[in-house]
């Protein structure tokens, strides 16, 4: 094992742990159970810049090295890890319009591609993994991929931001914990 890996999925999940309240704490009316995460840096809001390049793409680009340092020890825990960094690189470039709407404009929709890639590609690679890993694996496989389907589905104003952090809290704490065991 290479501690320094599951290390830095702690590190990027503090960080952006740390910078939700505080951006949280900065927009008007936003609530961590209703609004996105992405939404503390939609398109022309005071905290676009700071969100995306200070937030986001840390976050996305430490990811993405720790899937380019574990590909060689596991393939699906890289694909996890890639799958996640991709989402929040992709945010970071593409902020979402306001209230994160599913169609949107041509941003809007990259962005939510970038979501659809770490939700999808996070929850299967989870799934995957629990051949070797165990039934906590499947059961956030299964719960990832309802959340993709959850976003996608329910209303702007209806708890998304609650589902969305548990989608959250599976991929980085299954991520980091793979990470820890193998």
């Amino acid at each position: 094992m290479n501690i320094a890996l599951p290390f830095a999925v702690v590190i990027a999940s503090l960080h952006l742990t740390a910078a939700l309240l505080f951006f949280g704490r900065r927009k008007a009316d936003y609530s961590h159970l209703v609004n996105t995460i992405s939404e503390v840096g939609e398109i022309e809001s005071p905290d676009e810049i700071p969100v995306g390049y200070g937030v986001f793409l840390p976050v996305g680009l430490l990811l993405l090295m720790v899937a380019f340092f574990s590909l060689e020890m596991n393939q699906e825990l890289a694909a996890l890890a890639g799958s996640i960094g991709v989402g929040y690189v992709a945010a970071a470039f593409f902020p979402c319009d306001r209230n994160s709407p599913l169609i949107g404009s041509w941003r809007q929709t990259v962005h939510n591609i970038g979501g659809a890639v770490e939700y999808g590609g996070g929850g299967v690679a989870l799934l995957w993994l629990a051949s070797n890993l165990g039934q906590p694996f499947l059961a956030g496989g299964i719960l990832v991929l309802l959340v993709l389907i959850g976003l996608a589905l329910l209303p702007a104003r209806w708890y998304r931001g609650a589902v969305q952090r548990v989608g959250e809290l599976v991929l980085f704490g299954l991520l980091a914990y793979g990470l820890w065991m193998i």
